[in-house]
């Protein structure tokens, strides 16, 4: 028998980014996932609010939100620019444009996740959200001053037997720069649960 859902779609105010995720879904998944998704770690809903205000750019410390159901997979990357490409104004150097180009490479998908074996999950698509930097500075005389901006991206996978989807890796946290932490939330037909993690090689379970 499945949870019920009432009064859940109201108790969340602020859509995060897995809650994104789930309006992406919603359209072809079950009403209780999708409802999951919406309040997902949202014990209080203050609290959830209080920690997008408070921790959505934090220096050394990125988000990965995972949404599994049925044989989709799709986890989303949420990262200060300055741990992707290690600064955070407009491109203004041969090296700063290099440092872009390879975030872009970097983030089409391939080798960020390991995930269970027996699951056979197959890559579908990266989506990037790149940052829109500000107009750079025609007065060369004036220091630039660095901005607050995320890359931030998702990517979707397809497992031929999710049942043997009982956890994932986080390889792409080795390869940003100094990053400190991640907070990783996760939101299944099982619940909702979110751990934090420091290296890319830590096993998160997804049950």
């Amino acid at each position: 028998m499945e949870p019920s859902t009432s009064g859940l779609e109201t108790s969340c105010r602020r859509p995060s980014m897995i809650q994104r995720v789930a309006l992406t879904l919603r359209p072809h998944r079950g009403p209780v996932l999708y409802l999951l998704l919406l309040c997902a770690l949202s014990e209080a809903n203050a609290r959830a609010e209080e920690f997008e205000q408070h921790a959505a750019h934090e220096h050394g410390k990125v988000t990965i939100n995972v949404a599994v159901e049925d044989e989709l997979l799709v986890i989303e990357l949420d990262s200060p620019a300055a741990n992707v490409i290690g600064f955070e104004h407009a491109p203004r150097t041969d090296s700063d444009r290099a440092a872009v180009h390879a975030a872009s490479e970097l983030l089409s998908g391939h080798g960020l996740f390991g995930m269970t074996p027996e699951a056979l999950c197959q890559f579908v698509e990266a989506q990037v959200k790149a940052p829109r930097w500000a107009p750079a500075d025609r007065n060369q005389g004036q220091p630039q001053h660095e901005e607050h901006v995320d890359y931030e991206a998702r990517f979707t996978y397809r497992c031929a037997t999710p049942v043997n989807l009982a956890w994932f890796e986080p390889w792409v946290l080795d390869k940003l720069r100094n990053v400190i932490e991640a907070r990783v939330n996760i939101a299944t037909k099982m619940g909702q649960h979110s751990v934090i993690v420091k290296s890319g090689h830590t096993r998160v379970p997804l049950r």
